[in-house]
């Protein structure tokens, strides 16, 4: 055991001296050439600056005469397609997750952008039924916030 320990310490000795000894030689001073003479810049002549030609004058614009104009406006009728998207039911997921972390600032966040305070989830529950605490609660009810049972009632 013992000769194999140094066995191995012999060859790291090697192999670090051997590391050694490259480096000390590859840093030795290397042979440069004897630098130029350096020649003195010549003077740059000066050229006079130009004169920038004047810019073409803006034309005014000329306004459309009002008999361009349409006279009635174009109105129409937003008809739902066959295509019109159905509600998702996990659009305001944010909302609810904020009533049931009780988190007031994204719960505020959410309202102010506009989300649906009623909306239900894919459960079927509101906002208000996901409420962590009591001024979660009154925020949502602040909102117009009901519970999915109380919207039941409601009919709605």
């Amino acid at each position: 055991m013992i000769l194999y320990r140094l066995t191995h310490i012999r060859l790291m000795k090697q192999l670090i001296t051997t590391i050694a000894a490259v480096l000390l030689v590859g840093c030795g001073n290397s042979q440069q050439s004897t630098p130029l003479e350096e020649q003195p810049a010549e003077p740059v002549s000066e050229v006079p600056a130009q004169q920038s030609t004047p810019r073409a004058e803006a034309q005014p614009v000329e306004p459309i005469p009002a008999e361009a104009q349409p006279v009635e406006p174009i109105v129409e009728t937003a008809q739902p397609s066959e295509d019109t998207k159905v509600a998702n039911p996990k659009a305001n997921r944010a909302l609810m997750n904020a009533a049931r972390d009780g988190n007031i600032e994204v719960l505020k966040q959410q309202l102010a952008a506009g989300a649906d305070v009623n909306a239900k989830d894919d459960k079927g529950l509101t906002a208000f039924d996901w409420f962590k605490d009591e001024e979660t609660a009154a925020l949502l009810r602040k909102h117009g916030g009901k519970s999915a049972k109380e919207l039941e009632t409601e009919g709605k």
